[in-house]
């Protein structure tokens, strides 16, 4: 009896070790949730967000306890490479904890897709410490950028609103817009927060310009993201600065040894600037002032650096008002003034913008040109061999 006794005491024992095990497995289990935040770069396109096919692009992840304490977490991102080998993209050991925070944590991860359809996953994969999948986090839709459209990233504070009026009408993937967009490539138009930029310059590749109006003290001072930023000029992207009232906190920065303005420098408040008014302000040839006194730097150019844009003059002769400076495969171009103070909304906005970033610009009769030929394209049948 008191054999038995023992054994069923060991079998009970056995049984309630098991299931609190399972328990404690499952509230582990449970122990960290994840969402995807972002992907992509924001837009004003039918999903309201961008990715280029070929070309990494950021994923945010949040990732948050529930209850108390510190846990590691793996995040995959699945996807086919050119080769059509299934390849797993790893964000490995990530620790979320709540000693001395909240418990909640972002994370940047990157993917690569060469399609859409099946070969874009709908979810990235939470693995927990033992490799095992713990939840399916899905990501949000985005559109498809083809590699001929320009993709402008604004990460100012305040946007840059001219910006916008360079983005092509009703832009759609897929549409070549002939016709309707006003420079030789489609233009879309993404605003992020400087605080948003990538930790990694891969994170930026599927931009080609970034503006960065009037950078705050605070947000030059970020590493990840600016080592990423300049990571990437140096890969071949331009970055455009409006330097204006922000060059005494510029000019100690890592961002400000790169710009093509360089030395002590001044910042003066202007109330006109008569040559730029003449060329880039609607009606404005006369002797009407810009709309604003106009906090604008007057530094010495960079030993290589150039001006562009020709002369825009100011006090004490001229002005560097636009350079620009090479950097690795990349360039930094820099407004001696605030972007936003230099297009207010009699500017022609498309014609300075189109000169800082080199942008061809279609005649009226162009485009005429272009959407007839759109429409002779749309109506032909084309027999092949």
């Amino acid at each position: 009896m008191d054999g038995s006794r023992v054994k069923l005491s060991s079998l009970t024992f056995a049984v309630i070790a098991l299931v609190m095990g399972l328990v404690i497995m499952r509230a582990d289990a449970e122990l960290v949730t994840g969402r995807v935040v972002s992907i992509g770069f924001p837009a004003t396109t039918p999903n309201g967000a961008v990715i280029r096919l070929g070309r990494w692009f950021p994923i945010r992840v949040q990732l948050a306890i529930q209850g108390t304490g510190t846990v590691t977490r793996t995040i995959k991102f699945e996807s086919i490479d050119l080769d059509g080998d299934r390849v797993a993209i790893i964000r490995p050991e990530v620790t979320v904890t709540t000693e001395g925070g909240a418990g909640v944590r972002d994370i940047w991860c990157y993917g690569l897709v060469n399609a859409l359809g099946e070969e874009f996953p709908q979810a990235l994969v939470l693995l927990d410490e033992n490799g095992a999948a713990a939840e399916r986090l899905p990501r949000p839709t985005v559109d498809w950028l083809p590699n001929d459209d320009l993709l402008v990233v604004d990460v100012s504070d305040m946007a840059v609103v001219g910006l916008m009026r360079l983005m092509t009408p009703a832009w759609s993937p897929r549409s070549r817009m002939e016709g309707t967009r006003d420079f030789y490539r489609n233009v879309v138009v993404s605003k992020l927060a400087a605080a948003d930029l990538p930790d990694r310059w891969i994170g930026l590749e599927c931009a080609d310009v970034v503006v960065w109006d009037q950078p705050s003290a605070s947000d030059l001072k970020r590493i990840g993201p600016m080592d990423a930023l300049l990571q990437w000029v140096d890969h071949g992207g331009q970055l455009i600065v409006g330097v204006g009232g922000a060059w005494p906190a510029l000019r100690g920065s890592t961002l400000g040894a790169r710009l093509p303005l360089a030395g002590d420098g001044v910042v003066a408040e202007l109330n006109d600037l008569p040559l730029f008014r003449q060329r880039f302000l609607i009606g404005n040839a006369g002797a009407s002032p810009l709309e604003r006194v106009t906090l604008t730097t007057v530094a010495d150019l960079a030993p290589d650096a150039i001006r562009t844009l020709g002369e825009l003059g100011g006090p004490r002769g001229s002005i560097n008002m636009v350079a620009m400076r090479s950097s690795g495969a990349g360039r930094i171009v820099a407004s001696a003034a605030s972007l936003r103070d230099l297009t207010p909304s009699p500017a022609r906005v498309q014609a300075f913008f189109a000169g800082l970033m080199e942008l061809n610009t279609f005649s009226e009769a162009e485009k005429t040109q272009q959407a007839a030929a759109g429409q002779q394209y749309l109506g032909a049948n084309y027999v092949y061999d």
